[in-house]
């Protein structure tokens, strides 16, 4: 009986030595391109939440795009031109952030990622000559793309 236990024991213990780590925080994997992707991220949230407009052109690939939600019509799709467009309102228009993310999966395959993520965010901002906060919630994807340079937003800003 003493050996069985014993031999089970030792079985539990090299199982628990399989085990994948997973990130701080998070239920992915700690791999070394896990954790630069997840890293990108953190610094988009901090971009965001600190209004650094710099950082966030710094995170986005030349190649960014996005497609406005729709995909039967492109005449809603933007780009990197709009992009800049965007941040240069996001900072004149929004005063304060709060941004929280929790990953909830990450993707690789080849040179692209897919990040899946919840969020919620508290901003304010002006509207006319009016200050307001407003609170959200939601489900987001950041895909991103291998560049020389590292890992950058390729769409969901």
């Amino acid at each position: 009986m003493t050996r069985t236990l014993s031999a089970l024991a030792v079985l539990a213990l090299m199982s628990m030595g399989c085990a994948t780590a997973k990130i701080k925080g998070t239920e992915i994997d700690d791999t070394p391109e896990n954790r630069s992707i997840v890293d990108v991220v953190e610094r988009y949230r901090v971009a965001v939440e600190s209004r650094d407009s710099a950082a966030l052109r710094s995170l986005a690939s030349q190649h960014y795009y996005e497609n406005g939600g729709t995909t039967h019509t492109s005449g809603d799709d933007w780009g990197r031109p709009e992009l800049e467009e965007v941040l240069a309102r996001f900072k004149d228009h929004v005063k304060a952030v709060n941004y929280e993310i929790a990953i909830q999966t990450v993707r690789v395959v080849g040179n692209r990622a897919d990040v899946d993520y919840e969020h919620t965010w508290a901003f304010q901002y002006t509207d006319g000559e009016r200050d307001a906060w407003t609170r959200k919630s939601d489900t987001n994807r950041l895909e991103l793309i291998k560049e020389a340079a590292g890992w950058r937003i390729l769409s969901g800003m």
